[in-house]
């Protein structure tokens, strides 16, 4: 059945970089653009500039940082409402301001039409899943790798951090029928999820980066892969959750 978000939802959702507000910069972009070759380029060109990055691959990872953000958007609706908003490149836009001393962006919506779940939840929910992965992140990743030779596991481990993040959170919520929902959807999400839903064969990322809690500090999980953005100007220390450093590191930092 077709709905919208409400105004309640649209502010619930700007927690995760949602916004209803178009703005003029020249790193605000409808996410189509990003599909030709050239225009991604010139893009990262951009985001390059402006976040100080010594090469393409620093600047691709820090790019799918922010992007995951799109991912929650989706995944916080279709759990928590739902509902199964309109993913698709034309319906979208970063948008972003450019005096931010870090690059945030936020995800603008051309139209929040949804469609509110059926009858049959997990078959709507495959094919919100497929939406999501196989024909947008999918999609972009591939792009990425293309255009600046960055691997590949890097950035879906950068949108696996967000999505393991999201639902630990949504482990807590007040609602107890949205926690079951949200403990039944991550479920799928890492471990039924067929790869034709996914758009990625040979191994489901979120099982490939699943995460173990530090030793001594559980309450940071060791990534598998270094984001880069220790390479950034402003990024002369590693995250708490970065592999290369030790715990030591990283009770030395806090």
């Amino acid at each position: 059945m077709e709905s919208h978000l409400t105004e309640q939802e649209k502010q619930q959702l700007r927690e995760f970089r949602f916004t209803s507000t178009k703005s003029r910069s020249k790193l605000s972009i409808e996410l189509a653009q990003l599909m030709d070759r050239d225009m991604l380029s010139i893009y990262l060109e951009k985001l390059s500039n402006l976040i100080v990055a010594p090469n393409l691959q620093t600047t691709a990872s820090i790019f799918m940082k922010r992007y995951a953000f799109l991912a929650v958007i989706f995944l916080y609706s279709m759990t928590v409402y739902n509902k199964k908003l309109d993913i698709s490149f034309q319906n979208i836009s970063l948008e972003s301001t450019e005096n931010q001393e870090q690059w945030l962006p936020k995800v603008y919506f051309n139209h929040t039409t949804t469609f509110a779940s059926t009858e049959d939840r997990n078959e709507w929910r495959k094919e919100c899943i497929k939406e999501l992965f196989a024909e947008h992140l999918f999609l972009i990743v591939n792009h990425l790798k293309k255009e600046t030779k960055v691997s590949k596991d890097i950035l879906w481990e950068n949108i696996a951090i967000y999505i393991y993040w999201l639902y630990e959170t949504l482990s807590t919520h007040d609602n107890i029928e949205i926690r079951i929902r949200a403990k039944k959807d991550i479920h799928y999400l890492i471990h039924e999820a067929p790869e034709n839903v996914l758009g990625i064969s040979n191994s489901n990322f979120l099982e490939k980066f699943g995460y173990d809690f530090i030793k001594d500090n559980a309450n940071i999980r060791q990534r598998k892969t270094c984001c880069l953005s220790y390479r950034l100007k402003c990024g002369s220390r590693s995250c708490n959750t970065c592999p290369l450093i030790g715990t030591k590191c990283r009770v030395d930092k806090k």
